[in-house]
Parts: structure tokens; C-alpha cells; sequence
């Protein structure tokens, strides 16, 4: 697949095309946005936990490539495509904790 051009790509039905329009219609989260919850682990399975709370760090630079950069289960900072997190509002106390229990 990694060898395929872009009009290729755009086939109706394609897994690829199918993939891009799932992750338009998620809400991206928005700016200042500190927290997203799992949706799907992506096969990650070692590191992201469906129904899990993430902590999102800023990356301008992986946003434009529509990924996002969170803190994962290896307590590590790592990018993961944006479609498979939802963005999420926290009251204030439990953002507070939540940043702090790190």
C-alpha cells in the first residue's frame, strides 16, 4: 500500500479513504485541549487502553499530520493517529488531579 499513488487512494471503498474519512468525522480535539479518551487501541494493544483517559500534549507538527502526541500505559509521550481518541472536557478539580498524579 505504501507504493500506491495518491489517485489510488482515493478509490471509493478503499481501506485507506475509508480510514480518512472515519478520523474526519472525530471531532479533533480542540486547542488547549489537555485530555482525550481511548477509542480504539489501534493494535496497541501493549500501550493504549480502550475507555482509558490520556493526557494530550501540544505537537502542532503531528496535529497537521493528524496524529496526536499522549502520554501512553508506558507512562512514556508518544504519537498515535488522531482517530483513535476522542477529545474529552474535564471539570477543573479532576484535571488537577489527573495532572498531578503523574
Amino acid at each position: 500500500m505504501a507504493n500506491q499513488n495518491k489517485t489510488e487512494s482515493r478509490v471509493l471503498g478503499d481501506p485507506v479513504n475509508r480510514a480518512r474519512e472515519r478520523s474526519r468525522a472525530i471531532k479533533s480535539p480542540a486547542p488547549g485541549a489537555r485530555f482525550v479518551i481511548c477509542i480504539n487501541d489501534g493494535g496497541y494493544v501493549d500501550d493504549l487502553r480502550v475507555k482509558t483517559v490520556y493526557q494530550l500534549l501540544p505537537d502542532e507538527s503531528a496535529a497537521k499530520s493528524n496524529y496526536l502526541r499522549v502520554i501512553d500505559e508506558t507512562v512514556e509521550d508518544y504519537l498515535y493517529p488522531a482517530d483513535l481518541f476522542a477529545p474529552i472536557k474535564l471539570a477543573r478539580e479532576l484535571e488537577k488531579v489527573l495532572l498531578t498524579a503523574n
